[in-house]
């Protein structure tokens, strides 16, 4: 019996297992895998991989101005909805009504012309906001440059361009 080992005590049993359990954990990741241990990708593995790093580079800058954009909507749609005055009107309301009223219809139009009712918005505009409104025409040729300045009821100073009031009437005719 020379080449047989002595018989250990279960003491000595039990602190050789805690020696083992410690170099065992020591030589495995926290994820279960051995340490030490070289994962071979084959050929197609490795070109799916440079793959996806390549188009991740490419993609990159799209995906941040795509976030750099959805901050930005997300701003404009924080904004206040439109302001209404004392009555619970809005600017827009003020602007079907001023189109709908039958001095202004033109019998060949179902809407009238934008130009005739822009005089009539001023005066509009400030029955509805209670204030004064100011006419601007940096370029008096170009109607697209037109603009009233006012005072919203909320004491917030606004305007709203000859384009905007094209566009709003548009709308009200669908």
């Amino acid at each position: 019996m020379s080449g047989e080992l002595p018989k250990l005590t279960k003491a000595q049993q039990a602190q050789q297992a805690a020696i083992q359990a410690r170099a065992d954990a020591r030589s495995y990741r926290s994820d279960g895998t051995p340490k030490g241990l070289r994962i071979q990708r084959t050929q197609e593995a490795q070109d799916i991989y440079d793959e996806s790093v390549r188009l991740s580079a490419k993609l990159f800058p799209m995906a941040v101005s795509g976030l750099k954009e959805s901050k930005k909507q997300s701003k404009n749609a924080s904004k206040p909805r439109p302001i209404k005055n004392e009555l619970g009107e809005t600017l827009d309301d003020v602007i079907r009504t001023l189109a709908n009223e039958p001095s202004h219809r033109d019998e060949q139009r179902d809407t009238p012309l934008p130009n005739v009712l822009w005089p009539h918005l001023k005066t509009a505009i400030e029955e509805w906001s209670g204030g004064d409104c100011k006419e601007s025409r940096p370029d008096a040729n170009k109607r697209d440059s037109w603009l009233y300045s006012f005072t919203r009821t909320d004491g917030i100073k606004d305007t709203i361009t000859y384009q905007t009031f094209r566009r709003k009437l548009a709308k009200n005719k669908k």
